[in-house]
């Protein structure tokens, strides 16, 4: 992208599976341990930009440095924004961090679920963020608070069964509103409003077993479905 060399690693472990986890930001490090920690036991595939452990991602181009987050890159009301956040847009940029999504894409294997992996802080983004009263509150059709995590830790999906499946085991869940939530270009928007299952393990920074404990809830139903 413009001068800059994006690389993009995917690490493949046997046995073969339908295990297909993305990792967008190169500084949530506990997500990839816990990715590699899971794949490891259970197969299947790790696909994440390297980007010096940043979040977001820089590049220079014509002598202007451009900056964008590559979570928010799957829409075109995604790229604006989040060009524009760093006053990094122009028209022809836009169209070059397109293609990089559209790039990103092509290398997700059609796979029955798409499962990322997040992380954040100790209270900066939680579960009570979907919940009445929470700033996140329109984005979710339904949210379900466990009286067993940290609320910090929850698991985030597209998908209504999978949604009943971790709230059934007492998962901190909330069911993206496919059909109202804001277009900001996420990788949940762009699967949510194609109908398809994506599911987001969030876990706070250093909680690598908390993050392993809820991919493997994701072994049940695999299991049932002859996976």
């Amino acid at each position: 992208m413009g001068e800059k060399s994006i690389l993009i690693s995917k690490y493949t472990y046997e046995p073969v599976s339908d295990f297909f986890i993305i990792k967008l930001h190169d500084n949530e490090q506990t997500g990839e341990e816990a990715a590699k920690i899971f794949l490891q036991e259970h197969g299947g595939v790790l696909l994440k930009i390297e980007n010096n452990t940043e979040r977001f991602i820089e590049f220079r181009k014509h002598n202007r440095l451009y900056k964008f987050d590559p979570n928010r890159i799957f829409t075109k009301e995604g790229i604006v924004a989040t060009l524009k956040i760093f006053n990094s847009y122009s028209p022809s940029v836009a169209n070059e961090v397109g293609g990089f999504a559209k790039y990103l894409l092509q290398l997700i294997s059609d796979t029955s679920v798409l499962i990322a992996v997040h992380n954040n802080t100790d209270k900066n983004y939680s579960i009570d963020d979907y919940l009445p009263g929470g700033e996140l509150k329109v984005d979710a059709k339904a949210a379900f608070k466990s009286n067993y995590q940290d609320v910090d830790d929850f698991i985030f999906t597209t998908d209504g069964l999978w949604y009943q499946h971790f709230i059934a085991e007492e998962i901190n869940a909330v069911l993206q509103h496919n059909l109202l939530s804001r277009n900001d270009g996420s990788l949940s928007v762009y699967y949510g409003r194609r109908s398809r299952s994506y599911i987001n393990i969030e876990a706070e920074y250093g909680h690598v077993e908390e993050q392993v404990n809820m991919l493997k809830t994701l072994l049940k139903v695999f299991e049932n479905n002859g996976k």
